[in-house]
């Protein structure tokens, strides 16, 4: 049950940030369905006793893969569904204790959650490029293809 209720707090989350980016309805769903299924990713994964570092990678390759489907599918810029799919993600909750516990000049809490901070911050990023690498080589490669055999 408390999956559940997660899945459907990162839908929010996206639906929100949708609203911010001032998405229209239709694109609005897709950010919804995007941060739904990059949760479901994650949570599958941190069941699996996977690392937070490589759940978070996982999802976000995943969002991103999603983010550039619905992106040429309906013409729109993937950047906008690669952050609302990715926003369940981002280590908020981290980012706060790093900075209440410097506040408080508690050094060793905060950079216990600076570290937490750092990885999860760093496996999205892989996350994004390594799908972005991927994909452009793989087009590149049967781009290339498709002209060699014209020839």
């Amino acid at each position: 049950m408390m999956d559940y209720i997660q899945i459907l707090s990162a839908i929010l989350g996206s639906f929100g940030f949708g609203i911010v980016f001032k998405m229209k309805r239709r694109r609005l769903i897709f950010a919804c369905i995007g941060g739904g299924i990059t949760w479901t990713i994650y949570l599958v994964c941190q069941n699996y006793g996977m690392s937070s570092f490589i759940s978070n990678f996982i999802a976000t390759f995943f969002a991103s893969a999603f983010a550039k489907a619905i992106a040429s599918r309906i013409k729109t810029p993937e950047i906008i569904y690669i952050i609302t799919s990715a926003v369940p993600l981002i280590p908020g909750s981290s980012l706060y204790y790093t900075l209440n516990a410097f506040l408080n000049r508690n050094i060793d809490l905060a950079q216990h959650h600076a570290t937490t901070t750092g990885i999860v911050s760093a496996a999205i990023a892989f996350g994004i490029l390594l799908f972005t690498i991927l994909y452009n080589v793989t087009a590149r490669t049967i781009l290339h293809l498709k002209n060699q055999q014209k020839k």
